[in-house]
């Protein structure tokens, strides 16, 4: 690997493009300055600790790489480079700026996060051209005055560094279309954000800002705005301003309501109010007609508005563990919705207008309240995914089976004593888990669910199993460990998929020498049963891999 360059480096006088990133370079030779015609030298990822005093001499340069290397310190005859354009020197061990930085007068991208820099020569202001400066991961405490300088700056990342207030000259970098102060010092902005125009991406998330001046909205292009993990308790009435956002993100802050104003977003697509402290929603909330997800589980919600059934875009409403009693019946008009979530909720029934919830894929229920589940729900014709495990649930209705879509159904840890027979319906069902339920019996209509894999009925009721259950022949896993099974009928041999058996601790006193059938068995449990011996049949389980005969 490269260590060293040779004087007469400085005979290629025609180079243009030198790449010398990844080497063992430790120092340049001070010939370096007489390749006049370069325009890109990439030293990126090499021990250097400096740069020679001739390398003023590159007054083509417009492209310099020194990120990841050893760089101290820069020169003032830095300067002189007047056509560099790029400057990256990320991740060095420089520590600050010399003035004549401002003298690069076509510096277009400047790039010195994760740095040792402590603060800006007032010169930097000169940079006419920036369009790109990344402090981000740097120990900058404060910008000067001068920052208002960089009339045609757009980007602007100082993330991670110990920044604790902004200069009023920001607002005057009206072309800034991304500004990052996440994880700062930051308590406030100054009123004069309002003269960001153009500004469409703003992120203070993890910053200690505690409340937002009311010229925010004058940010009329903002699209992104991120204040999560903030002090923040509050929204100003002025949010309504920002008439062109798309993305608000308030989780973990410190609010408590939400302005009337907030209505007035009508673009808005995306609203994540994780906050604890929240404890209701504005009928305003009703207007947000562009709304696609809402997210506000762990709050001290106990209702929603019934505007909230004017949310005709929404697609994704997250409510979980908040203290929400009931659902308006307004629900019904989420006509899009295809994610709702209450579980860990005080819920204790649904609304019939549930059932209008026809896009609705996925429902989670698990709310130890619930003790009944309306008809209607049958009108979910494109559920998917329904989870109802530690509800009160004593019975399903017969209109469960009309949920034909459906794939995965818990029912877990419920009071369930029996399935309805239309649960032959569920024809795409492949997990149904009815473990640790009061269930008896399961009816001769199970032999119906074709497409089923997995089947959980341990510590149950249950006593036998129908003939039907050797129609389940994509079957894979059967537990029904902890029953009162005392046999099983012959037509388990036709669960031709079956690979897991789980029979542990149950009252079975032989198999059927069916159990040949099993093909594709791995793991037989019988352990803890009151079986004395098994069939000769069981020769023919040649993929068995694992067999737990233990006994008490």
């Amino acid at each position: 690997m490269l260590e060293s360059l040779p004087d007469s480096i400085s005979a290629l006088i025609k180079l243009r493009y030198f790449d010398a990133s990844y080497t063992r370079l430790t120092t340049l030779p001070s010939t370096i300055g007489s390749l006049v015609e370069l325009e890109y030298l990439d030293l990126q990822c090499i021990p250097l600790q400096k740069l020679p005093e001739t390398i003023c001499g590159l007054v083509n340069l417009k492209d310099l790489n020194m990120s990841k290397t050893k760089l101290q310190n820069l020169s003032n005859n830095i300067g002189s480079l007047v056509e560099l354009k790029y400057l990256d020197l990320k991740s060095t061990e420089l520590q600050k700026l010399p003035n004549s930085i401002g003298d690069l007068v076509n510096l277009k991208y400047l790039n010195m996060s994760h740095t040792k820099l402590q603060n800006l020569p007032n010169s930097i202001g000169s940079l006419g051209e920036l369009e790109y400066l990344d402090l981000e991961s740097t120990e900058l405490q404060k910008l000067p005055d001068s920052i208002g300088g960089l009339v045609k700056l757009k980007y602007l990342k100082m993330s991670k560094t110990k920044l604790q207030n902004l200069p009023n000259s920001i607002g005057s970098r009206v072309q800034l279309k991304h500004l990052y102060l996440g994880y700062t010092e930051l308590q406030k902005l100054p009123d004069s954000i309002g003269g960001l125009m153009n500004l469409k991406y703003l992120y203070m998330s993890h910053s200690k800002l505690q409340n937002l001046p009311n010229s925010i909205r004058s940010l009329v292009q903002l699209k992104h705005l991120y204040l999560e993990y903030t002090e923040l308790q509050k929204l100003p009435d002025s949010i309504g301003g920002l008439m062109n956002l798309k993305y608000l993100y308030m989780s973990h802050s410190k609010l408590q309501n939400l302005s009337n104003s907030i209505g007035s977003l009508v673009e808005l697509e995306y609203l994540d109010l994780e906050c604890t402290e929240l404890q209701k929603l504005p009928d305003s909330i009703g207007a947000l007609v562009n709304l696609k997800y809402l997210d506000m589980p762990h709050t001290k919600l106990q209702n929603l508005p019934n505007s909230i059934g004017s949310l005709v875009q929404l697609i994704y409403l997250d409510l979980k563990s908040t203290k929400l009693q009931k659902l308006p019946d307004s629900i019904g008009g989420l006509v899009n919705l295809k994610q709702l979530y209450v579980l860990h909720t005080k819920l204790q029934k649904l609304p019939n207008s549930i059932g209008s919830l026809v896009q609705l894929e996925y429902l989670d229920l698990e709310c130890t309240e619930l003790q009944k589940l309306p008809d209607s729900i049958g009108g979910l014709i494109s559920l998917k995914y329904l989870y109802m495990s530690q509800t009160k649930l004593q019975s399903l209705p017969n209109s469960i089976g009309s949920l034909v879509q459906l794939e995965y159904l818990d029912l877990k840890s419920t009071k369930l004593e029996k399935l309805p027979y239309s649960i032959s319906g569920l024809v795409n069902l492949k997990y149904l888990d009815m473990s640790h339920t009061k269930l008896q019996n399961l009816p001769n209509s199970i032999g119906s669910l074709v497409e089923l894999e997995y089947l959980d009925l341990k510590s149950t009721e249950l006593q036998k199993l129908p003939d039907s259950i050797g129609s389940l022949v994509n079957l894979k896993y059967l537990k029904m460990s902890h029953t009162k099974l005392q046999n099983l009928p012959n037509s388990i041999g036709s669960l031709v998929e079956l690979e897991y058996l789980d029979l542990e601790s149950t009252e079975l006193q032989k198999l059927p020498d069916s159990i040949d059938g099993l093909v594709n068995l791995k793991m037989l449990n019988v352990s803890h049963t009151k079986l004395q011996n098994l069939p000769n049949s069981i020769r023919s389980l040649v993929q068995f891999k694992h067999l737990d005969l233990q006994c008490t």
